[in-house]
């Protein structure tokens, strides 16, 4: 007799193998993109984490600013202040100096 070195299966079993067979590739087509994911999940939070302190840096810049606008009205508004009084005080002083000539 003459030995045979192949693996016989029954025909019925068949289906058996092929739906394990799919089954280890939808199983290894699903880690691989769980794995790509959970990739472009950490990329995502590191991009979210950059995006939010510079908006953090934005908002204090803002305030910032909004300060600085606040400083330069106050000043403006004591110039004016300023403004107002000495030209009072010219008006006065001329007044009195068409007085003095009449």
């Amino acid at each position: 007799m003459s030995e045979s070195n192949s693996i016989s299966l029954p025909t019925w079993s068949l289906p058996l193998v092929f739906a394990l067979g799919s089954g280890l590739v939808v199983y290894g087509s699903t880690e691989a993109r769980a794995e790509a994911t959970a990739q472009e999940v950490i990329k995502i939070e590191a991009a979210v984490k950059k995006q939010a302190e510079k908006i953090v840096a934005n908002g204090e810049l803002s305030k910032v600013n909004q300060a600085q606008i606040v400083s330069v009205v106050n000043a403006l508004k004591t110039n004016s202040d300023a403004l107002a009084k000495t030209d009072a005080s010219l008006n006065l002083l001329i007044q009195t100096m068409l007085k003095n000539q009449q």
